[in-house]
């Protein structure tokens, strides 16, 4: 806690001019109820996803709390997942030409959440039905991003602890696309959704929408590397290395 709390200052001081604009909106202090759920902690959230349309609709996922809904801007939550058959989720894309059908990833990577499968919402996310992307929790699968081509919605791709799987069908059917290492992180490089890089101990690129991967090394370390993000800042694509001990 020391250590921390001086990095923290140390860092707290060097951006003391920088201050952005956010408020928290909670929820704060650990929930109640009997011991030990009321020493757990409130717990982290996975994702955040806007309604392509509506900003004040916006979707919340969670390792083991399931999905929530803001229809006011985060004021107030409601969810409808927990009788899920997961209701752990990593990723939710909803089509931005009927904003009705979504598709929710189950499983989440970091907490080590088993997937059962993608399942999909024909009704603005009030029912989940499976999709041809199904398996058993004992698989031990586990998704850790979920992308929509923003040109074609039923074109998506998901990275896992396995490898890369690719859907044309909106998920009627899937491919593994790329199974040499698992990835935790994918992006499209903006305006081009055919650019696609993918991190996990490695930095993967493909041009051909995901059919077809390459390795990049130049530049990058190659050994010790336990997690690699990227992403993109203008015309610049930013990749982050780092291992147990750091960067």
């Amino acid at each position: 806690m020391i250590l921390w709390e001086k990095e923290f200052g140390r860092n707290k001081n060097q951006n003391g001019g920088r201050a952005g604009n956010w408020t928290e909106l909670g929820p704060i202090g650990s929930p109640t109820g009997p011991s030990p759920y009321s020493r757990t902690g409130t717990g982290r959230t996975s994702f955040l996803t806007f309604h392509p349309s509506n900003s004040n609709i916006m979707f919340v996922g969670t390792p083991d709390g399931g999905l929530w809904k803001s229809n006011n801007g985060g004021s107030s939550w409601t969810t409808n997942s927990d009788f899920l058959t997961a209701i752990g989720c990593s990723g939710l894309v909803i089509d931005p030409t009927n904003s009705q059908i979504m598709y929710l990833a189950t499983g989440d990577i970091e907490g080590n959440r088993s997937s059962i499968g993608i399942l999909k919402s024909m009704d603005g996310g009030i029912t989940w039905n499976t999709s041809g992307t199904s398996w058993p929790a004992s698989n031990l699968w586990t998704p850790g991003k979920l992308l929509m081509n923003p040109s074609n919605p039923l074109n998506m791709l998901m990275a896992t602890n396995i490898g890369i799987l690719r859907t044309t069908d909106g998920w009627a059917s899937y491919n593994f696309v790329q199974n040499t290492i698992g990835f935790k992180d994918m992006e499209f490089k903006p305006g081009d959704p055919n650019t696609i890089y993918a991190s996990g101990t490695e930095l993967w690129k493909s041009t051909d929408n995901g059919v077809t991967w390459t390795q990049i090394t130049s530049g990058l370390p190659t050994t010790n590397v336990s997690n690699c993000s990227g992403c993109y800042h203008g015309q610049f694509q930013l990749c982050l290395c780092g291992n147990w001990q750091g960067l």
